[in-house]
């Protein structure tokens, strides 16, 4: 029995492929923080205990994640599963906490699971976490909930097993029973100077003449490494001592204590494309791979790759190992608040629609709204939306076409946007929603449209395929019709079809 199990854990091994995580450009001092983590909390946590969970604690840009990253890939070959799962919070607040628990389920060894609802990815997680020795890293959870639906029997682990959670609430992890907890503290003021030079002068010290100003900066950032690494790339190439002054200022003059706020100086560097981009990352792109946002912006006619790595050079975005966007949870709620504020608008969850509909009276422009739960759209036989009772406990948002406008329904009511004014380039829907309209009519500017559970056999008349740059179709798992036809000769813009990215994905 013991020889078989050590067959089966190595195959397991193979199996679920280990990508390492990319962990930082410049890992200054993360040895010494691996060391003592692995000292004060590790240690101390194994005792007489066969399954660890232990928690990383500390305010945003302390650097939770990346200490997390570097553990994970330590310890990852030692397990026979394990699972990295980013942005919990940012999930939970776009109600897509059923999405991590297929991620979950996936890199445990349980592939294409259809989920209804969290109840039943809690069920299937309690018997495949019984199953396997797992190392499993649940990054920025900030509500006791999170953790119970994704680790549904914490009692009930498989001897051996590794939980590590991030959070920047303490309370969090002692309601759910954390003893072993390692709180994150500032840099060591030498590893702190040398993580700014890197990305100031691609060198860990500076020249005699930018001294002072480093020192000035370094006490600015408080050793937070977040705000060394974007400060320092901000300044990288700049050697007019007046530019480090009057940034200097700027930060100097905002909070200590907002860190957002100093982090909106490097956002107001940008010029005019480059905070379209990094709004749209912030809002729509984070986890999706970069060459498929890049042909988007593309389709923007931007200069999306010299653009882009202006954003990778002033750390303001970042890459995996699988060439996936992520971006800091601090940068990302900028991005997010700022977006929030100015139309265009990126509407990417269910409450802003309500809000932006409450707060602005005049007719205002989108630029791209994401939509995709599994709740169900009611229409009437003619394809217009049908009022029901209003429901708190249900959470809708539901995005559909009829008679030429653009109707949103969620708990709130149903909402009616003209597509005169919408300018809609992104749109990323679930299920079959355009009823008896043209999507021309809706925008005649689309860029980028991904649709989930498409159960049609052909694409609706009027897509403007003459700005189309980005097409993807997700077939329905339950499906009454197969797609036979992208397009047919009734539409005339076939000639004009130019599709960098066509992705589609059928059953079987």
């Amino acid at each position: 029995m013991k020889l078989l199990k050590t067959i089966v854990s190595c195959v397991l091994k193979e199996l679920n492929d280990n990508v390492p995580l990319v962990v930082a450009k410049h890992p200054v001092g993360l040895k010494e923080i691996v060391e003592d983590f692995k000292a004060k909390t590790l240690r101390s946590a194994h005792g007489n205990q066969n399954v660890q969970i232990v928690g990383i604690w500390g305010m945003g840009g302390s650097g939770k994640t990346t200490l997390a990253k570097e553990l994970y890939n330590e310890i990852s070959s030692s397990m026979e599963r394990f699972s990295f799962v980013f942005d919990v919070r940012d999930a939970a607040n776009k109600g897509l906490l059923v999405e991590k628990q297929k991620k979950l389920l996936e890199d445990l060894g349980v592939q294409n699971k259809k989920l209804d609802n969290i109840e039943e990815g809690m069920r299937t997680l309690s018997w495949v976490l019984r199953s396997n020795k797992v190392l499993i890293v649940l990054d920025d959870v900030d509500n006791v909930e999170q953790l119970d639906v994704l680790l549904p029997i914490k009692e009930s682990l498989e001897r051996g097993s590794l939980i590590i959670i991030t959070t920047r609430a303490y309370d969090v992890l002692k309601s759910w029973g954390i003893s072993s907890i390692y709180k994150m503290r500032q840099l060591d003021p030498l590893y702190a100077k040398q993580l700014f030079c890197w990305h100031a002068f691609l060198k860990p010290y500076s020249s005699d003449e930018f001294e002072k100003l480093v020192e000035q900066f370094l006490e600015v950032c408080n050793g937070l490494p977040l705000s060394l690494k974007v400060f320092g790339a901000q300044l990288f190439g700049e050697s007019r001592k007046e530019y480090w002054e009057s940034q200097l200022h700027r930060i100097s003059n905002t909070l200590s204590n907002d860190i957002k706020q100093k982090l909106k100086v490097s956002y107001d560097s940008l010029d005019d494309e480059e905070k379209k981009m990094f709004l749209d990352t912030a809002c729509f792109f984070i986890g999706e791979n970069s060459s498929l946002a890049i042909e988007v912006w593309n389709g923007m006619k931007w200069s999306a790759l010299r653009n882009w790595e202006r954003l990778l050079h002033r750390c303001l975005v970042e890459l995996d190992g699988e060439n996936c966007i992520r971006m800091h949870d601090h940068l990302r709620d900028l991005g997010r608040d700022i977006a929030n504020k100015q139309s265009p608008y990126r509407l990417w969850f269910p409450q802003q629609i309500i809000d932006v509909h409450k707060r602005v009276k005049k007719r205002i422009g989108i630029q791209g709204i994401i939509a995709t739960s599994n709740q169900i759209m009611w229409t009437n036989s003619m394809g217009i939306p049908m009022m029901i009772e209003k429901a708190e406990e249900v959470d809708e948002f539901r995005v559909c076409c009829s008679h030429g406008k653009l109707m949103v329904k969620t708990n709130g009511g149903i909402w009616s946007l003209e597509p005169s004014v919408l300018g809609l380039k992104y749109l990323v829907i679930n299920g079959d929603y355009f009823n008896q309209v043209m999507v021309g009519d809706i925008s005649r500017e689309l860029v980028w449209l991904r649709w989930f559970q498409i159960g049609r056999r052909n694409l609706p008349l009027g897509l403007p395929l003459r700005t189309l740059r980005v097409l993807e179709l997700y077939e329905k798992i339950y499906r009454e019709h197969r797609l036979e036809e992208l397009w047919g000769e009734t539409n005339g813009e076939v000639s004009s079809v130019r599709l960098p990215v066509l992705n589609l994905h059928f059953n079987p």
